[in-house]
């Protein structure tokens, strides 16, 4: 009985150490939290201390950038981020035999002005306009990066205002990614668009059937692409 207890105990702590998410404040000081809202001006948690005690609430101008148990990242002050919008994962070596393959869709029926570039360690991959998708073989680690345009009336893009999407991504892994525009001109920047990301297996292969190649294809609409080995610079 007492070894059951401890087990159950040791499953506990591994969930309880995956879920909490880091709060990386203006003070320097970083919280380990777990979130609950993010409003316009407001950020609401717990304290992962105490989950079953009190909500708190800070001012979200005092916080640099949220990093979700998930991978997620939500910078909302890069002028405050010492470690640079794009590189919050370390650079890490290639590796070209293990590699990982992403597939990406952005295939919205909102309106045709948005656009995401998309970036990985600090690098422009490419820009996904609606209706295409995007696969992408990587020997190398680190953080993927959307950021979002939108087309003015002069027809120019320009970027809105509001944090990017940024996903940590390992060696040898097979991952789904979908764009989708929510709140496309609402008042909360956090909410205009979202990433789905499916890495789990069976996730994987449901994605890839219904949203990767299950969506209506359209002229031009597939980018294929590799990492460039040969004119980047090995850390």
């Amino acid at each position: 009985m007492k070894a059951w207890i401890l087990f159950l105990l040791f499953l506990f702590c591994e969930f309880f150490s995956f879920s909490q998410d880091f709060m990386y404040l203006k003070d320097k000081s970083v919280q380990k939290v777990k979130i609950l809202e993010i409003s316009i001006d407001k950020i609401k948690y717990k304290k992962v201390e105490i989950l079953d005690g009190p909500t708190y609430e800070i001012i979200k101008s005092d916080v640099i950038k949220v990093h979700y148990s998930n991978g997620f990242i939500d910078v909302f002050h890069p002028e405050y981020d010492t470690d640079s919008l794009f590189m919050a994962t370390p650079k890490q070596k290639y590796d070209t035999i293990d590699y990982s393959m992403l597939y990406i869709v952005f295939n919205s029926t909102q309106d045709e002005s948005q656009i995401f570039p998309i970036y990985f360690n600090d690098i422009y991959i490419c820009t996904l306009k609606n209706h295409q998708r995007l696969s992408y073989k990587l020997f190398s680690e680190g953080s993927l990066v959307f950021s979002r345009k939108i087309k003015t009336k002069t027809g120019k893009f320009k970027k809105v205002l509001g944090p990017a999407k940024v996903l940590s991504i390992e060696h040898g892994k097979l991952i789904g990614i979908k764009i989708n525009i929510r709140y496309p001109q609402g008042i909360d920047p956090n909410k205009r668009f979202s990433l789905d990301a499916f890495s789990d297996s069976t996730q994987f292969k449901t994605f890839l059937v219904n949203n990767y190649y299950g969506f209506q294809p359209f002229k031009d609409c597939d980018i294929n692409m590799e990492e460039d080995l040969k004119n980047r610079i090995l850390k």
